[in-house]
C-alpha cells in the first residue's frame, strides 16, 4: 500500500472531442505497467496518469484500487473539457475585456530587460511573444475551429483541389506493368478514416506552367489549428521561403483532427494524396521534390517518409526533407512534463495546446509512443538528407536535438540550424518578432540545403 509520504499522483484530463474517447491513456498505463510493485509502477511513470475524459468518482476508485493508493493520498486534477457555446461566449467576452489591460501591463512590465522572458530579447520580441501567448491561450481554451473548405475564395487559381488516386501503375524490372494500391497498411488501420479530396495552396503564386521542382509543405497545427490561407498564421514563412529559394511550394491543407473521422491517419492520407499528385499528375521527378513541415507538419512529413520506407515501397523517396521545430514526442509523459522544461515560460507553445492536439489526433486505444506519432526514439535510416531548424528558447529544443542525434546514429545526413534565443519555428518569425536577421539566416540555410541535396 502506498503511504502518506508517497508523491501524489497527478491526473491530467484532456479535451474529449467525441463521445467514443474513453480513458485511453489509463488503459495504456495499465497495459504498460504490468508490475506487482505498485509503488515502483507509479514512480516509473513519474506519477502521471493521463485521462482523455473528465475523471469521475468511479474513475478515482478504479485508479486507487488498481494502484493500491489509499484515500489519504492526494490525487490532483488538471483538466480541460469541451467548451459549451455559453462558455465560449463568456470567455470571448472576458478575453476582449481583459486582454487589452493585460497586454498594456505587459508592455510596461517588459521595459526593464531583466523582466523579459529572455533577457536577450528586445522589448518588441518580448511583447509579441506575450501577444502570441494570449492568442494561443484563447484559441486553445475555446477550441477554435479552423475549417478546411475546398473553395478557392480570394486565393483564385492559387488554390487547387487534390483528389485521392487509389492506385498507380508501376513497371517492374522485367518491364511488366503492375497496378499498385496507394493507400494501404497503416492508412487503412482506423475504421471511418478514409482518403478524401484535400486543398492545396501555391506559393508564392500559381505557376504559369508545370514546375520542374516543388516543395510539398505541411503547416504547423498541433493537428488541431491553423492553416496556410491568408489570416491562418502559417502562410508567411513558406511564402518567404519560396521566394528566396526559387522553389515553388504547394502547401497542403491537410485535415485537422476534430472527430473520429479526422484522427490519424487522415492527415497522412492527405500527405500521400499530395505526393502522388506531384508524381502522377504534375509528373515531377522525386529527385526534384522536397518535403517541408513545421511542428506537427514536421511530424506529418516524417510519418509520410515512414510510410514510403515501410508500407509503400512502390512510391519513391523524395529529394530531401526540411523540418522546422518538429513535434517529436507526443507521449502522455512528455506533455505532462512540459511545464518542467527550462524554456516553458519563454516559448509560446504550452501544455494545454499540445494536450488538445495529441488527444484529438491519436485514435482511441492507440499508444502515444507509437512510432507513427512519437518519432523521438523511433528513428529510421531514411536514405535522404534531413534539415532541422530549431530555436534555443523553444519548448521542444532539447527533444529536437536528441532526435537529430538519433537520426545521425542511424547513418542519416542531418543538418541542424539552431537559432539563438528564438522561440518556436524561427524561419517564420520575422519583422513582427524583431527577427529579420534570424529569419534571413534560416532562409539562406534552407535554400543552400535544397540546392546541395541535388548534387
Amino acid at each position: 500500500m502506498v503511504t502518506k509520504d508517497a508523491s501524489k499522483v497527478k491526473i491530467l484530463s484532456l479535451p474529449t472531442l467525441y463521445p467514443a474517447v474513453q480513458a485511453r491513456a489509463y488503459d495504456s498505463f495499465v497495459q504498460h505497467q504490468h508490475s506487482s510493485d505498485k509503488n515502483r509502477a507509479i514512480q516509473k511513470f513519474d506519477n502521471v496518469l493521463l485521462f482523455t475524459h473528465m475523471p469521475s468518482h468511479e474513475d478515482d476508485d478504479r485508479l486507487r484500487n488498481h494502484l493500491g493508493v489509499d484515500s489519504s493520498i492526494e490525487m490532483s486534477l488538471v483538466s480541460t473539457t469541451v467548451p459549451s457555446r455559453a462558455f465560449i461566449y463568456f470567455y470571448t467576452t472576458y478575453t476582449l475585456v481583459t486582454a487589452p489591460v493585460w497586454l498594456a501591463a505587459a508592455a510596461i512590465y517588459y521595459i526593464p530587460r531583466f523582466l523579459r522572458p529572455n533577457p536577450a530579447w528586445s522589448w518588441k520580441r518580448a511583447f509579441h511573444c506575450s501577444f502570441a501567448n494570449a492568442a494561443m491561450k484563447y484559441w486553445t481554451t475555446v477550441q477554435q475551429l479552423w475549417p478546411k473548405p475546398l473553395e478557392a475564395g480570394s486565393l483564385g487559381n492559387r488554390f487547387i483541389v487534390l483528389n485521392p488516386q487509389k492506385s498507380i501503375t508501376r513497371k517492374t524490372e522485367n518491364g511488366q506493368e503492375n497496378i499498385e494500391e496507394v493507400y494501404k497498411g497503416i492508412t487503412r488501420s482506423v475504421p471511418g478514416v478514409e482518403p478524401l479530396p484535400v486543398g492545396g495552396i501555391w506559393f508564392p503564386q500559381a505557376p504559369a506552367e508545370t514546375p520542374r521542382r516543388l516543395i510539398i509543405h505541411f503547416y504547423r497545427s498541433a493537428y488541431v489549428m491553423f492553416g496556410s490561407r491568408p489570416g491562418e498564421t502559417c502562410d508567411v514563412g513558406i511564402e518567404e521561403l519560396s521566394k528566396v529559394s526559387g522553389w515553388p511550394a504547394l502547401s497542403v491543407q491537410y485535415r485537422l483532427s476534430r472527430d473520429k473521422k479526422t484522427t490519424f491517419p487522415a492527415a497522412l492520407q492527405d500527405g500521400i494524396t499530395a505526393y502522388v499528385y506531384a508524381l502522377e499528375v504534375l509528373k515531377i521527378s522525386p529527385s526534384q521534390i522536397a518535403f517541408a513541415g513545421d511542428w506537427a507538419g514536421g511530424n506529418l512529413a516524417m510519418a509520410l517518409l515512414r510510410y514510403l520506407k515501410e508500407e509503400d515501397t512502390a512510391l519513391p523517396l523524395p529529394r530531401c526533407v526540411v523540418l522546422s521545430s518538429p513535434w517529436v514526442d507526443m507521449t502522455a509523459k512528455a506533455i505532462a512534463d512540459a511545464p518542467l522544461n527550462r524554456n516553458y515560460n519563454i516559448d509560446y507553445v504550452k501544455q494545454d495546446f499540445m494536450a488538445w492536439g495529441a488527444t484529438a489526433f491519436i485514435p482511441t486505444g492507440w499508444d502515444g509512443n507509437n512510432p507513427w506519432f512519437t518519432i523521438l526514439g523511433n528513428e529510421l535510416q531514411l536514405g535522404i538528407p534531413v534539415f532541422i531548424g530549431t530555436g534555443t528558447s523553444e519548448l521542444l529544443y532539447d527533444d529536437i536535438l536528441k532526435f537529430a542525434t538519433n537520426l545521425r546514429e542511424k547513418v542519416n545526413d542531418v543538418e541542424v540550424l539552431e537559432t539563438l534565443h528564438s522561440c518556436h519555428i524561427p524561419y517564420q518569425l520575422g519583422k513582427e518578432w524583431d527577427q529579420e536577421e534570424d529569419q534571413a539566416i534560416c532562409m539562406a540555410a534552407i535554400t543552400k540545403f535544397l540546392e546541395r541535396t541535388g548534387k
